[in-house]
């Protein structure tokens, strides 16, 4: 962790360093057992009957360990984002508070992939992390301009229906 202040608290980077740990290794693991060599040991230590099915299992667990922990990691980080989006809106269009929730909203991205980083969690994986983020923090500004965009006077919907 840097010495900046961070936007995570000691909490959140503690479970979230804890969850990128197991996804980093889960990951390893997958990829180790996905060779055709290293799927005969999988058979070894299960045993010789039912060969394809137990292959199936350890990668089926796996994928599913996988797909759990990375919606924990994600599902902290958009509360804080959806916070930010929500605070950038409901103050209105002042640059300083605009500012702000720009600058958090850049730092945590920046904290995470950092901490993905420091725990080698696959290349693959922090590209699919960070696609879903930009995916979530479209459709909620999206979503929240449409929402709320009249009552702050950031559009008329009567000039927006005469324009489409």
């Amino acid at each position: 962790k840097s010495n900046t202040q961070s936007i995570l608290d000691d909490q959140l980077h503690s479970n979230l360093h804890n969850i990128l740990f197991w996804m980093a290794n889960s990951l390893e693991l997958y990829n180790f057992l996905l060779s055709q060599d290293n799927l005969d040991l999988v058979v070894m230590i299960h045993g010789e009957k039912e060969e394809e099915e137990k292959e199936e299992n350890a990668l089926t667990l796996l994928e599913n360990m996988i797909q759990h922990l990375f919606q924990q990691a994600f599902y902290p980080i958009s509360k804080i984002l959806y916070l930010n989006l929500q605070n950038m809106l409901e103050e209105g269009l002042l640059e300083e508070v605009q500012e702000s929730c720009v600058n958090n909203v850049v730092e945590l991205l920046k904290e995470v992939l950092d901490l993905m980083l420091e725990l080698h969690v696959h290349t693959e994986m922090v590209a699919q992390f960070f696609a879903n983020v930009f995916f979530f923090l479209n459709g909620a500004m999206f979503n929240d301009f449409i929402d709320q965009g009249p009552q702050l006077g950031l559009y008329q919907y009567s000039t927006g229906s005469k324009l489409r």
